[in-house]
């Protein structure tokens, strides 16, 4: 049946004969010359350029000019590029459907979780490459072996050209295919173990164990532990918890696993917002007064310190930092300063904060009972 399904793809499109191939081939490889050789004299007259006059120009030689690097007339030079850019397009029309029924064949794969890229089942979860994705690159594979090809060895482009329609497409699924990115080694090594696992499982009736795997492959135990944790999938936490039926039903599975205990996306931003929102208000204080409130408050290390500990800290007597504290909040509470920390703590109450020289401030300044890290708002 795949058979006749490729032969109808291949019959889908126009082929071309042997001798269509050969010319097209050939005009192909002299359209990349000229435009080898355009790319290599416009390099030679910028260098030029710049060592003469100096700066940064670039360099673009006249149809003359490239015409007389490739040894051709002006005329002649039209038609290479013309022909080039006409075999490009027949060559790529001509075998459409073999890039189609290689490029569907691993779109399938990857949506059946058992493609180049899968890790038991990683790969059609991981998948982010479209069909549509797999045969551009196809096309692209196609152009890479119109370059190679000699019609000289006696074999179809068809047969030389799938080798490097599969390399493309392949690479594109290693490169794209996963959330995150994989070396292609990587990729081949993943492929190649779970293709022997698959193997021994045939032949030993069970699933093999990870030394036996190890063995039978030739590779420390120890990569292949790490090469099976790489097989495993990323989903994104907005993912619908039941994507394949049509239900109203909108939760993702952050809705399945969220953690009350921690702090969100929001909150933690939020948090560290106001934190710097502090420290640029302090940082329009003295030196001393940024002193005493970063030790009294626990502004630096979360551990709010006594007002004997901060005067011991600062060399001082603890009138002197009691005074200093004092002033330090008077400032603080002005508009021209605490405007930035309404948004947070909420209208006029920012930093109404009756200083306490007793005991130290426990969890830091008190301003509406949001707690922030060390600090209380």
């Amino acid at each position: 049946r795949r058979k006749k399904r490729t032969t109808q793809a291949v019959k889908s499109s126009d082929l071309l004969t042997f001798d269509e191939e050969k010319d097209i081939a050939e005009d192909i490889r002299r359209f990349r010359s000229v435009t080898r050789a355009r790319d290599n004299l416009s390099e030679w007259m910028s260098r030029e350029i710049n060592r003469v006059a100096g700066g940064n120009q670039h360099g673009e030689p006249s149809e003359y000019q490239l015409a007389s690097s490739c040894s051709l007339s002006v005329d002649q030079l039209h038609e290479v590029m013309a022909r080039g850019q006409e075999a490009r397009t027949r060559l790529i029309k001509g075998n459409v459907g073999l890039v189609t029924m290689i490029a569907k064949r691993y779109h399938s794969m990857l949506n059946g979780g058992i493609g180049p890229s899968s890790g038991g089942g990683a790969g059609g979860t991981d998948a982010t490459l479209k069909l549509d994705d797999l045969i551009q690159e196809g096309y692209m594979g196609i152009m890479e072996a119109a370059e190679r090809f000699d019609p000289t060895k006696g074999f179809r482009f068809s047969t030389y050209a799938t080798h490097w329609i599969r390399q493309r497409i392949l690479r594109a699924i290693a490169e794209s295919s996963r959330m995150i990115r994989l070396p292609v080694y990587v990729q081949t090594m993943i492929r190649n173990m779970h293709k022997k696992n698959k193997e021994l499982e045939l032949e030993i009736g069970r699933r093999p164990s990870m030394p036996e795997l190890a063995h039978e492959m030739g590779v420390p135990l120890d990569k292949i532990h790490l090469y099976q944790h790489l097989t495993k999938n990323v989903l994104s936490l907005e993912l619908p918890v039941d994507r394949h039926s049509n239900t109203e039903d909108k939760r993702t599975l952050g809705d399945r696993v969220a953690c009350t205990e921690m702090a969100t996306p929001d909150e933690d931003f939020m948090s560290q917002a106001l934190r710097g929102e502090v420290h640029n208000m302090l940082d329009a204080l003295g030196h001393n007064e940024r002193l005493v409130l970063t030790h009294r408050f626990g502004l630096d290390d979360g551990r709010p310190k006594s007002l004997r500990e901060t005067a011991e800290g600062m060399g001082v007597s603890r009138d002197v930092v009691r005074t200093v504290e004092a002033k330090a909040l008077n400032q603080l509470r002005q508009p021209r300063m605490n405007y930035r920390l309404k948004d947070y703590v909420g209208g006029q109450e920012a930093f109404a904060v009756e200083p306490d020289y007793g005991e130290p401030h426990h969890g830091g300044m008190h301003h509406g009972g949001v707690h922030h890290g060390g600090m209380h708002h």
